[in-house]
């Protein structure tokens, strides 16, 4: 132990490292000059500050995807935005058979059409100033034709139906003498497909 004590106080041995106290012209560093070794180098300030804000950089741009991926999902869960987000959806197209069922109504004689509506449910849903009126139904809906507005009476029938509807049927037509009749409340076959 005591060699290794004499060895270091002359500068030889264990005390030979990088930082040791050496004789002057020797070449060997002073006591206050520090190599720059690899592993000195990482050990700078300067290094733990860049990689920390580096680090907070990359944990916001992982949080920001995250949430654009989150978002982006759930707007693909509305159809009109997947029709715009997708091109698949738009090869695809609109499809064929609709899950909803639909009747479409005309009116056959009566002016202004603007002057008639259909009600679903005592509400107000459409009028006829196109001559005819597309609407999706659900079963027990009540559909109504109000003609109270028109010149003389209205003429309206059931010109289309999908979604496997029973009532109002295909062809049914009622007529108006200024007030408001009823097309029955909305049935489906229990098949359900379409007409």
């Amino acid at each position: 132990m005591a060699d290794l004590a004499e060895r270091a106080r002359k500068g030889r041995g264990a005390g030979d490292g990088p930082g040791a106290r050496a004789a002057p012209g020797r070449g060997r560093p002073g006591p206050r000059t520090v190599r720059r070794t690899g592993r000195r180098a990482l050990a700078d300030p300067r290094y733990f500050a860049l990689s920390a804000r580096m680090e907070a950089v990359l944990i916001q741009a992982v949080v920001a995807l995250g949430l654009v991926v989150v978002l982006s999902q759930v707007l693909l869960t509305i159809p009109a935005a997947r029709y715009v987000m997708s091109q698949v959806a738009r090869l695809e197209g609109v499809a064929l058979w609709e899950e909803t069922p639909t009747v479409t109504i005309a009116l056959r004689a009566g002016s202004p059409g603007r002057a008639a509506a259909v009600l679903v449910n005592g509400e107000r849903a459409a009028t006829f100033a196109s001559g005819q009126v597309r609407l999706r139904v659900r079963p027990g809906d009540l559909l109504e034709v109000d003609g109270t507005r028109l010149d003389g009476e209205g003429v309206f029938e059931v010109v289309e139906t999908t979604g496997g509807l029973r009532v109002p049927a295909l062809g049914e037509r009622v007529v108006t003498r200024g007030g408001v009749r009823s097309l029955g409340r909305v049935e489906v076959s229990s098949g359900g497909g379409g007409d």
